[in-house]
């Protein structure tokens, strides 16, 4: 098939090749898991014969629907948010969805622009992990008109929808077991303490060496 021929192919050659509804095809190229592998295959394999290539912004354009989801993460070099970025696309697939990954680098100024950056691309919704420093991602996100999730570092002082851990209880459970363990000199150490749950984890600890009677030994590096 020459070129001109595969850049005039539509949805609708690749549903006819595949041998499948138009809607199974639509729902294949948009990434979404619902559909057997076999037929995923057949579609795949018809859109590449074609030269098919979907133009996914132009859909939600006629849709007036977008079908993606953006995500601003502090550090991927962290292997806690990298798993995070694993499973959140995997959700997001498997409910025809597609995730845009925005990475912040733990710069408060390039966290803004990122966030700018999501929210152009006329995102479903945003979720955001901030970096150290919450001023510059709550100056950007008072004017965001898209469901927000705010996770990991929650600032309890932004109205938005939260996902995190009880840090305070976590860590306060951890020193109680130490102590229980019959460990007295019980050392701390937190690298920074201008993020919300890291404040959290140092109360937690000082509540349960304070609750046993024992000396604190906090130290932040």
């Amino acid at each position: 098939m020459d070129d001109r021929k595969k850049s005039a192919s539509t949805l609708k050659d690749v549903a006819n090749a595949a041998g499948v509804s138009l809607g199974t095809a639509s729902k294949v190229l948009a990434g979404a898991a619902s559909v057997s592998e076999a037929r995923q295959r057949q579609v795949w394999e018809a859109a590449r014969k074609l030269g098919y290539r979907r133009n996914s912004l132009a859909a939600e354009l006629r849709s007036c629907r977008s079908t993606s989801i953006g995500f601003v993460v502090p550090d991927l070099t962290n292997s806690f948010f990298i798993e995070l970025v694993c499973a959140l696309e995997d959700h997001a697939l498997e409910s025809g969805y597609r995730l845009i990954l925005a990475h912040a680098q733990e710069d408060p100024e390039r966290e803004a622009e990122r966030i700018r950056f999501v929210l152009s691309r006329q995102v479903a919704g945003m979720i955001i992990i901030p970096c150290h420093g919450y001023e510059h991602a709550i100056s950007e996100l008072r004017e965001c008109d898209v469901p927000l999730v705010m996770a990991d570092r929650v600032d309890n002082s932004f109205p938005a929808n939260t996902v995190t851990t009880d840090s305070h209880r976590a860590a306060m459970d951890g020193t109680a077991h130490l102590i229980a363990l019959g460990h007295r000199r019980i050392t701390f150490i937190v690298n920074a303490l201008d993020l919300v749950n890291s404040r959290e984890r140092a109360q937690g600890y000082q509540d349960a060496m304070q609750r046993a009677g024992l000396a604190q030994h906090a130290n932040v590096v």
